[in-house]
């Protein structure tokens, strides 16, 4: 049985996926806590314990298209199926 929570979670979700299509390759924390509507705190306690892939380039932090759908299909692998 579904959760309103669930459901709602499926919808951000591939909101999120239709996003990633259209984006840039590259985005920063705050765009990408805003996608997933975390604080940028908590994003970049992600990245430091390696949740979430990312590179520094020009002394800020940048996440890959692939590195934020691998951390969806880990988090919620039944959303990111095709």
């Amino acid at each position: 049985m579904s959760t309103s929570g669930e459901i709602e979670s499926f919808f951000e979700i591939d909101e999120i996926r239709t996003e990633l299509t259209k984006g840039p390759e590259f985005y920063t924390l705050d765009e990408i806590a805003k996608m997933l509507r975390l604080s940028y705190i908590t994003m970049y306690r992600l990245v430091e314990i390696g949740d979430i892939a990312a590179s520094k380039v020009a002394g800020r932090w940048r996440i890959t298209k692939s590195a934020l759908q691998h951390y969806l299909e880990s988090r919620h692998p039944f959303n990111m199926e095709d």
